[in-house]
């Protein structure tokens, strides 16, 4: 289970007029268990559990995942493109990666959704979970420089597949 936020630390919409009101989010490994911590590199499937008060149109749901309040990625209907044609009741959304390319630290999620135009909020938006990538995985990259695994831990916060490549120039 993440560690739950609840109702999205005072952005948008209170949480009694939203049309939708969000009950969790959760981390999925690719064995279907709910997690708090993923390895450098996993898969891994955002979820949201949500009810929906009233029957809402082509809603339009998104996230940011962020590190020490600033933002880092973003996954989001409104640029993918539309999910379900409308939600009512109890449901979720998931929005699968197939490696998170995020460095080991503590991030959170940043969940918003909006009416089919995009304008405006169905849900109090706001930071809902928090979760960890651990050093585990990192095996998979290569990491010969000195200080590799320490500089992952306290760099960047994406990691980029890259091949490096050198030559001296013909005269």
């Amino acid at each position: 289970m993440l560690v739950e936020l609840q109702g999205g630390e005072g952005h948008g919409l209170e949480q009694d007029s939203a049309s939708v009101v969000i009950e969790e989010v959760e981390l999925v490994d690719s064995e279907g268990r709910v997690r708090n911590e993923i390895a450098f590199g996993d898969g891994v499937t955002v979820r949201i559990r949500y009810n929906a008060r009233r029957r809402v149109e082509r809603p339009l749901f998104g996230f940011r995942i962020l590190y020490k309040g600033t933002q880092i990625m973003e996954a989001s209907m409104l640029i993918d493109g539309y999910g379900p044609d409308n939600i009512e009741g109890k449901g979720y959304i998931e929005c699968v990666f197939n490696s998170l390319p995020l460095t080991p630290k503590v991030y959170e999620i940043f969940l918003f959704a909006r009416d089919a135009l995009g304008i405006a909020d169905i849900i109090r938006s706001g930071t809902y979970a928090q979760f960890r990538v651990t050093s585990e995985g990192m095996n998979r990259i290569p990491t010969d420089g000195p200080l590799a695994i320490t500089h992952m831990r306290e760099g960047p916060v994406v990691y980029a597949p890259r091949m490096w490549r050198w030559g001296k120039e013909e005269t």
